[in-house]
């Protein structure tokens, strides 16, 4: 049992290091494409969360592809113009915060006049669309780019306050047999000895990668 939680452990910790290698090495250009890949998607959310779920999609289909297309290309001008994606995230706080809060209200009050505009001309025949739709399209954009961004610095502050309130010293254990199995076991179940054994040594050659 020690041995499943001891490899369940270091698989959990491998898997966490590398999400956290990735997202600390992302740049503005990773970012970028995901953001292209969200906006492309937020009016389609907004719009099942408008009507709970409850939509046919036929219904609102060539409707919802043309102001995809509007909506992204505002948001891409906008956080573009503004120099968004020149920020470095990795240390971002409240004046990053504000500054994705910023944006995405200029965001919002663009989309909503110009879709106001083309809703009671009816240019491009939006009209069976809801009306609030530029703002939750807006709201749920807000919450997935800033919670992208802001993920990197809070998965780094939860590596680090892991460390801090359970440092380790990795050892080597000398010997491979009974006495050192059990001290490795002992070790495992007692995390405040703040100890992290890492390989045991060992001149028996029989025992090598078991």
């Amino acid at each position: 049992m020690n041995f499943i939680f001891c490899i369940a452990d270091c698989f959990g910790q491998k898997l966490h290091n590398k999400v956290l290698t990735k997202l600390l090495h992302l740049r503005n250009s990773h970012f970028f494409v995901v953001d292209v890949i969200i906006f492309s998607l937020t009016p389609l959310l907004a719009l099942i969360l408008h009507s709970d779920g409850n939509i046919v999609l036929e219904k609102y289909k060539s409707e919802l592809i043309i102001i995809t297309i509007l909506f992204l290309a505002i948001k891409l001008t906008i956080f573009w113009s503004f120099g968004f994606y020149r920020h470095y995230w990795r240390y971002a706080g409240v004046e990053e915060l504000t500054f994705i809060a910023m944006l995405t209200i200029a965001e919002v009050v663009v989309q909503s006049l110009l879709f106001e505009t083309f809703y009671y001309i009816s240019l491009f025949h939006i009209n069976q669309l809801p009306q609030s739709l530029p703002f939750l399209d807006g709201l749920i954009s807000c919450i997935f780019i800033g919670g992208l961004r802001f993920s990197v610095q809070a998965m780094e502050r939860v590596n680090q306050k892991t460390e801090f309130l359970h440092p380790r010293e990795r050892v080597l254990i000398v010997g491979a047999g009974n006495a050192g199995v059990s001290l490795v076991q002992e070790i495992q179940r007692n995390p405040h000895i703040g100890l992290a054994p890492i390989a045991f040594i060992d001149d028996d050659p029989n025992k090598l990668n078991l």
